[in-house]
């Protein structure tokens, strides 16, 4: 009968972000589809996943989530996916209200759903969306005011109102002032 002693049961869930920085974790490719980047309010970034393996036989363990901005633009992934990518995610959860919670009252008042910026489709007013905050380096909360307090409220506006529907430009240009 062989025993093994001194071991200790581990979630296979905490290996990659408990492991970061250590020789035996490998990284690789970001997964962008499923399951889709969020945004933590607590670390005021945009989250995607990561492939994640283990150890000198590279276990592939559960996936890490990593900051997006620092990895896709500053990290060791830098120039290995579109860079418009981070921007992408922060201009559709910022229609969503999921960066400033009252731009959620937008949402009635949008001609497209928020969800068609991630779906890469070549429309003029995504583009000019997603340039304009690449353009300033806008990808999390703190970013945005910085440069949005340096313009006097006037900072992306002009790419936003091409978002609303006619008839609804007043209101939704006083929702967005209120910010």
């Amino acid at each position: 009968v062989n025993v093994m002693c001194c071991v200790t049961a581990v979630d296979p869930t905490w290996i990659g972000s408990i492991s970061t920085g250590s020789a035996l974790v490998k990284f690789g490719d970001l997964i962008l589809d499923a399951p889709p980047p969020i945004y933590n309010r607590k670390e005021d970034s945009i989250m995607c996943s990561i492939e994640t393996k283990f150890g000198d036989s590279g276990w592939y363990v559960p996936h890490c989530q990593v900051r997006m901005y620092e990895t896709m633009i500053e990290g060791d992934k830098a120039g290995q996916c579109d860079e418009n990518e981070i921007y992408r995610w922060f201009a559709r959860y910022l229609l969503e209200g999921r960066i400033f919670s009252n731009l959620s009252n937008l949402l009635p008042m949008l001609n497209d759903p928020p969800a068609l910026i991630t779906r890469r489709k070549g429309l003029a007013k995504v583009h000019h969306l997603v340039s304009t905050l690449r353009e300033a380096n806008v990808y999390n909360r703190k970013s945005f005011v910085t440069h949005w307090s340096s313009t006097r409220k006037k900072f992306l506006y002009s790419a936003v109102k091409l978002w609303f529907k006619k008839g609804h430009a007043e209101q939704a240009k006083k929702v967005w002032l209120s910010t």
